[in-house]
């Protein structure tokens, strides 16, 4: 994915194309949580899917708002960075990440040939070889977005042990897709 691209598909969702964005959306989900995972460490970095779909929801909202007339990096860039800076805000972290290389970072990291719609597929297949606690954990918090503390207190588990378990299905699934992708390959 490559800035004229993108713009592009700005220029597509102009012209009342809802497949170019639903196609702008999932570019601008995949440079957003990119850039964050890229930027995030320590706990916080279980958030980042929650901080994905803050930004992109702000993005639908304020679509309409938005001058065609400019570029659309920036603008997603402004919110996002707004968004980041609310997290922070919400969580008590004072420290400060600069987005300023936001799309230089991530625009050439989106060009992947799979579609989300594939990915979906293929990970509501992953999830079902995860051990049942794993599945319900990251469906709490990955799909129902719950955040750490709600998924222990409605599991009766610790807040530790939300995180353990998380952090084990997620690597469980990218050893089961890196396994998978070699088999594809090989």
């Amino acid at each position: 994915m490559d800035k004229y691209n993108l713009e592009q598909m700005v220029k597509d969702v102009a012209r009342g194309d809802e497949a170019a964005y639903r196609k702008l959306l999932e570019t601008s989900a995949k440079l957003v949580r990119g850039y964050l995972l890229s930027k995030i460490n320590g706990p916080m970095r279980a958030d980042v899917e929650d901080i994905v779909q803050e930004i992109l929801l702000s993005v639908h909202l304020k679509y309409h708002s938005y001058d065609h007339s400019l570029p659309y990096l920036p603008w997603l860039r402004t919110i996002a960075h707004h968004k980041m800076i609310d997290a922070w805000r919400k969580r008590k972290i004072t420290e400060t990440v600069p987005f300023d290389d936001f799309m230089t970072e991530t625009v050439a990291d989106t060009g992947s040939q799979s579609t989300d719609t594939d990915a979906a597929l293929t990970l509501e297949r992953l999830m079902g070889e995860l051990p049942e606690k794993q599945q319900k954990v990251v469906r709490l918090a990955r799909i129902d977005g719950k955040s750490m503390a709600e998924i222990a207190k409605e599991m009766m588990i610790s807040v530790a042990d939300v995180k353990v378990t998380l952090h084990r299905a997620i690597k469980k699934l990218a050893a089961n897709v890196k396994e998978g992708s070699a088999h594809a390959h090989g």
